[in-house]
């Protein structure tokens, strides 16, 4: 059988794919018996070759596509949010309040920022404001490198604050 990846299997699923004991999601992280069967055992069931991960075939390949991380781990109920958030080309980092900058390497939990408008991260810095809502157990998510994971529902305001290198906005 041929797989092929998709661009919904990030590296994320490389670095939890070849991540130790301690690098995975707590058994109790996960919604459905069936994904933790799987992470329990490390084998996969039919159709279903990783925790949160289906295969389906595209043009007679098989592939394997990830399950957004809201329908697989549990989640806390909504509440509001507000802080920082950096969208790197392939990335994403929220830092929340009283945060005065973001960056990969800020100090604090790594939190990946999904469910948010645009897809063409170039390094922007953005203040946000937004109803959310986020994992309840410490893990990798988005990039396979980041704590946790904020999946925003409602925007309620997102102000650019610092323009991508580069970019015709970029005063430098």
């Amino acid at each position: 059988m041929r797989y092929a990846a998709l661009a919904m299997m990030t590296a994320g699923w490389a670095a939890i794919a070849a991540a130790g004991p301690a690098d995975r999601l707590p058994l109790e992280a996960y919604r459905d018996p069936i994904d933790r069967q799987i992470a329990e055992t490390g084998k996969g069931v039919s159709g279903r070759p990783l925790p949160c991960a289906y295969e389906e075939i595209h043009n007679g390949v098989t592939v394997i596509v990830r399950q957004p991380t809201d329908i697989c781990v549990k989640m806390s109920p909504q509440r509001r949010f507000r802080g920082l958030w950096r969208h790197p080309m392939e990335g994403s980092r929220f830092c929340p309040e009283p945060a005065t900058s973001c960056s990969g390497d800020s100090p604090g939990e790594k939190i990946w920022l999904s469910g948010t408008p645009g897809t063409d991260g170039r390094g922007e810095l953005y203040r946000v404001d937004f109803i959310g809502r986020k994992t309840m157990f410490k893990g990798p998510y988005g990039d396979g490198f980041s704590d946790s994971e904020i999946v925003m529902d409602r925007p309620i305001r997102i102000e650019l604050i610092e323009p991508a290198p580069g970019s015709p906005s970029d005063p430098k």
